[in-house]
């Protein structure tokens, strides 16, 4: 009787600790929704990723990921008040561009949402 209960303590312990296990090595990766557009003339990717507790979304441009849009935006350098006179045809405004790229944004997040829902 006394291995029986042995054998059933020692059962019990490997049950538990293989259901820990299970449950440790079944994380997912998190879920990515990038898009791409063309904004002053380069391409812009916007990307939103969720882990299952937080969501990103952020700009990539020259192998940098930019949070923020103004700093984009002058990294970018082609807005009416910095644009280099190149032709005759007028730079777009701060404003044009960031909502070229709120839009973009938009997008990422709207495909993410749709990742979400599969």
């Amino acid at each position: 009787m006394n291995i029986m209960k042995k054998n059933f303590f020692i059962s019990t312990l490997f049950l538990v600790g293989l259901i820990m296990v299970i449950g440790v090595s079944c994380e997912t990766d998190p879920l990515e929704s990038c898009v791409q557009d063309t904004v002053c003339d380069v391409d812009i990717t916007a990307c939103c990723t969720d882990d299952g507790e937080t969501e990103t979304c952020v700009w990539k441009y020259d192998g940098k990921e930019y949070e923020n849009m103004d700093d984009l935006i002058d990294d970018l350098n082609c807005t009416t008040s910095t644009a280099p006179l190149k032709s005759s045809v007028s730079a777009p405004t701060r404003e044009e561009v960031g909502l070229k790229l709120s839009e973009l944004l938009e997008r990422a997040h709207a495909d993410l949402y749709s990742l979400k829902k599969q």
